[in-house]
C-alpha cells in the first residue's frame, strides 16, 4: 500500500519500525549488554544506519506519530489494515513502548560498519569504463558540487528532468555532475567542453506512485519516461545520440524479474512501428509489458536489434540502482 503511493524508504522504515520488535533498534535491545557488531550493505542513498534495514541495532529517533505522519501524508491511511492503523494510533498515546531512542542503554556496546553501499557501486562501474576504453585514452572527472540532476524522486518525473538537462547541456556535460557521479570521456579533464563521447554514472533510487494495473518497476518505468522525453526532443538531440541504462544492482525492478531497461531516441518510434504505443504502457504502469513485447517483436523483426530490457537474475545483493547515461557526437552516413 505505502509503495503504490509513492512512499520512499525513509517513509517506509519509519512505518515498519514501528510495527516490529526487531526493527528500529529492537535486536540492539534484545541483544543487550552483548558486544554487537553490525556489518551493512547499505541500500539507502546517504547511508543512515537507522534506516538500512530499518536499523535493527542503531537508535531511531522517529516516533509512533512519525510513522502515523507519514502514513497521513500519502493518503493510504483508510487502505491500511485495521489493526496496522489501531497499533500505530495506540502507540501515538503512548500505550505501546516506543523504539530505543539515542543514549539508550542499548547501544552502549553496538558498533556498525557500512561495508558496501551505492557510491562504491558507482565508483567500480566508473572504474569499469575507464579500463574497456582506457585505449582511446578516457579520463575521468569526480563529483560535482552541486546535483543538476539526481536518481531520486518520483520515476518518470526524474527521467524528464534527466533528458531536459542532458539536452540542454550535451556538449557541456561535466556541468550535470552531481555528488555521487562520474562522467568518462574521451578527452583529458581540461578539454571537456564538448566531448565527441562521454558517459555520466548515477546512483540512487527512485519510486512510483502507482494509477495503472500494470506490471512494472521504477527503472524501467524511468527507462520508458526517458524514451518518451527523447521521443519529444529531435531538435535539441541533432548530432548527438544519447542512450540511458537504469537499473536494479539487486536484478529485480518490481515485477517480472528485469532488473532494469536502455532507453535512446530511437525506441518510441520502433515501438510505434511495432505496434506498441509507449504512451499507453507508460499510463498504465506496464513498463515491464513495454519492454518484454518491445524485445518479443523486435527479435522477429530484425535480426540484429538487441535486447532492450535488461535480465540479469537476482545479484544477492541490493546497493540501490545505477543509471549510466552515454553521449556520443553522431554523423548519418
Amino acid at each position: 500500500t505505502l509503495m503504490h503511493a509513492g512512499a520512499n524508504i525513509h517513509q517506509l522504515n519509519i512505518v515498519r519500525k514501528h510495527l516490529s520488535q526487531v526493527k528500529g533498534g529492537g535486536l540492539a535491545r534484545f541483544a543487550a549488554p552483548a558486544q554487537v557488531l553490525t556489518l551493512i550493505l547499505s541500500d539507502v542513498i546517504g547511508d543512515d544506519p537507522a534506516i538500512i534495514t530499518s536499523g535493527p541495532t542503531t537508535p531511531d529517533p522517529s516516533s509512533y506519530a512519525d510513522a502515523l505522519a507519514a502514513v497521513d501524508r500519502l493518503g493510504v491511511g483508510p487502505q491500511l489494515p485495521t489493526a496496522v492503523r489501531r497499533h500505530l494510533e495506540a502507540g501515538a498515546r503512548g500505550e505501546h513502548p516506543d523504539t530505543p531512542k539515542p543514549g539508550s542503554n542499548a547501544f552502549a556496546h553496538s558498533l556498525q560498519a557500512i561495508v558496501a553501499n551505492n557510491a562504491s557501486a558507482v565508483a567500480t562501474v566508473q572504474q569499469t569504463l575507464l579500463g574497456s576504453v582506457r585505449a582511446v585514452g578516457a579520463n575521468s572527472v569526480g563529483s560535482g558540487q552541486r546535483p543538476a540532476i539526481a536518481l531520486y524522486g518520483e520515476a518518470r518525473e526524474v527521467a524528464h528532468t534527466l533528458v531536459t538537462q542532458m539536452c540542454s547541456n550535451l556538449e557541456h556535460p561535466a556541468l550535470l555532475l552531481p555528488n555521487n557521479s562520474f562522467l568518462v570521456s574521451n578527452l583529458p579533464p581540461d578539454q571537456l567542453a564538448a566531448p565527441d563521447c562521454w558517459a555520466i554514472v548515477l546512483g540512487g533510487e527512485t519510486s512510483v506512485t502507482v494509477h495503472g494495473s500494470g506490471r512494472g518497476g521504477r527503472n524501467q518505468e524511468l527507462a520508458l519516461a526517458a524514451a518518451i522525453a527523447l521521443d519529444q526532443r529531435p531538435t535539441q538531440l541533432a548530432g548527438y545520440r544519447l542512450t540511458i541504462a537504469t537499473f536494479a544492482t539487486d536484478g529485480d525492478d518490481g515485477s517480472g524479474g528485469a532488473a532494469g531497461a536502455i532507453a535512446d531516441a530511437d525506441t518510441v518510434p520502433r515501438a510505434a512501428a511495432l505496434g506498441l504505443d509507449a504512451h499507453a504502457y507508460l499510463a498504465a504502469n506496464d513498463s515491464y509489458s513495454f519492454w518484454q513485447t518491445l524485445d518479443q517483436r523486435a527479435a522477429t523483426t530484425w535480426t540484429d536489434q538487441p535486447r532492450q530490457q535488461i535480465i540479469t537474475g537476482p545479484s544477492g545483493t541490493n546497493v540501490n540502482d545505477l543509471c549510466i547515461i552515454v553521449g556520443q557526437r553522431w554523423v548519418e552516413s
